[in-house]
């Protein structure tokens, strides 16, 4: 992982183009411009998104294991005076973001296989 810098708010805001896209997730600034062509909600949500802090829009949609596979790859570093505030669920917790583990874990049973 690169050395890590440490960003203002406004700084990260300045980067919500196409050709230089950042993000910030719980006080933590990720680099997605290239990324974002491999996203598998598509470009434009990154893209919107560019120079905001999108924690609950990430959190709504993706699990805390998504941050830990990517971040040696996109996170460029932190949001000064910020720390993060969220904690890596115990092995075995289910996840509160919708289709997010498998249905039979949840105790729902399949129509299509008894």
């Amino acid at each position: 992982m690169p050395e890590l810098k440490v960003f203002t708010r406004d700084e990260v805001a300045k980067h919500n183009t196409e050709n230089d896209c950042w993000i910030i997730i719980d006080g933590a600034v990720y680099n997605v411009t290239t990324f974002a062509q491999l996203h598998p909600g598509g470009t434009q949500i990154l893209l919107e998104l560019g120079g905001k802090d999108v924690t609950d829009d990430f959190y709504g949609l993706h699990k805390q294991e998504v941050l830990v596979k990517y971040a040696p790859r996109l996170k460029i570093g932190t949001l000064e005076g910020e720390v993060s505030q969220a904690a890596l669920p115990a092995f075995g917790d289910l996840s509160t973001v919708p289709y997010g583990e498998p249905s039979y874990w949840m105790g729902f049973k399949s129509a299509y296989f008894k």
